[in-house]
């Protein structure tokens, strides 16, 4: 499912808009990601995880050096200004080494947060975009979903301290 492919890019000049929007409880996120993939932080037992999955993408952008942690946090809030409605998320991923390598901030267009059994689905577009936007996330993400075996399973071991450690 692509609801970015639905729509042209939404990087012109119209102002980015956010909506939250309560859906029923969706308890495995993972379900929701296509073949594609997508962009997750989930964590719990596949019938009761939470955290975050989302796809498509809004904006984006790359950094390196030894100022990318500002550059992205002075980005970031750029983007937040500009933006209206309810409140953005972005996924980030930095490197960290002596010699910095790449690394990225997303902005997603759609993405799907769960909370102690809340779901809330959360679309960026913009003003002329985010009502069929939302629209056509609510359709999806509300639909059957089933649980992809093909991929396989993913298999935890503790490491150098146990999980009841770091808990």
């Amino acid at each position: 499912m692509s609801i970015a492919a639905s729509l042209s890019s939404d990087k012109a000049t119209d102002q980015h808009v956010v909506r939250v929007v309560a859906v029923p409880d969706i308890p495995n996120l993972l379900s929701l990601l296509g073949e594609s993939g997508g962009l997750s932080w989930v964590r719990g037992a596949q019938d009761n995880q939470d955290g975050l999955v989302a796809w498509g993408e809004v904006d984006r952008i790359e950094l390196d050096g030894p100022e990318r942690f500002s550059r992205a946090q002075r980005w970031w809030s750029a983007w937040c200004a500009r933006t209206s409605g309810d409140e953005p998320i972005a996924f980030a991923s930095f490197a960290f080494s002596s010699q910095p390598g790449h690394s990225v901030v997303v902005v997603p267009q759609v993405a799907v947060r769960r909370h102690n059994g809340r779901t809330e689905l959360i679309v960026t577009g913009t003003s002329s975009t985010i009502n069929q936007l939302v629209d056509t996330a609510i359709n999806f993400v509300t639909r059957p979903h089933s649980i992809r075996n093909d991929i396989g399973n993913v298999e935890w071991n503790d490491g150098s301290r146990s999980v009841a450690d770091w808990q």
